[in-house]
């Protein structure tokens, strides 16, 4: 019979170790709880205390330095007053009118303004010349001249115009008188009339008179009335 060949892995030699080896069921679960460290105090009350009285000296020792330097800082140097003198130029004061020179640039304005404006219209055929800016002008110095044709004209209108006003004032005054001797006579005329009707009251009472007679002289009364107003009216 051949011989059967067997084939066997060559395993690796056990490790080994100083300590004890736990040796675990295959079928064993392992189980890991995670337990929180223990936190302990960064600082204790002893220490906080401790760094708390350094740092108050720190702050004291640094107030003393300072209070120090500034005590032991050098006086400031004071400069001595002393006497100034300045020479002068002294004159007598005499009582005059001084104008003084003042050389300058800018623009000067006028501290008034006049507009000028002529009372009639038309073409300006003169003009002074220191009339401008900076010009010096005098008390009643014509300024402007105007040409008069037209303001002559104008006059001569208005004083035709006056002349027929009063023309017509004149006229009306003398209607005026006329019609006041109007009035008078249309009232001389209408008492005339009302006497004469008073006396046909009576005759016509008496029989003497008839009713167409004292009608007429009616008549005459109210026509005469009439007449004393419409030259009231005229007056008016």
């Amino acid at each position: 019979m051949p011989a059967q060949k067997t084939s066997s892995q060559a395993r690796p030699p056990a490790k080994k170790s100083d300590g004890p080896v736990s040796k675990t069921p295959p079928n064993a679960k392992m189980s890991w709880e995670p337990t929180a460290p223990k936190v302990k105090p960064r600082f204790g009350f002893f220490s906080l205390f401790f760094r708390t009285i350094v740092a108050i000296a720190i702050l004291a020792g640094a107030a003393f330095v300072a209070q120090g330097m500034i005590a032991s800082r050098p006086e400031p140097v004071e400069r001595k007053a002393f006497e100034r003198s300045f020479t002068v130029s002294v004159v007598s004061a005499q009582l005059g009118e001084y104008t003084p020179n003042i050389s300058a640039f800018g623009e000067i304005n006028a501290a008034q303004t006049l507009n000028i404006r002529a009372p009639a219209a038309g073409e300006v055929i003169y003009v002074a010349p220191n009339l401008r800016a900076g010009g010096i002008l005098q008390a009643g110095q014509v300024l402007v001249k105007v040409d008069p044709f037209d303001y002559e004209l104008s006059l001569s209108d208005a004083k035709t115009a006056l002349e027929d006003a009063r023309s017509s004032l004149a006229e009306a005054e003398e209607q005026l008188r006329i019609q006041q001797l109007n009035v008078a006579y249309a009232q001389n005329s209408l008492e005339l009339a009302q006497t004469d009707l008073t006396r046909a009251n009576s005759l016509f009472d008496a029989g003497s008179l008839t009713s167409q007679q004292l009608e007429t002289r009616e008549l005459t009364v109210s026509q005469r009335d009439q007449s004393l107003r419409q030259a009231q009216s005229n007056i008016v």
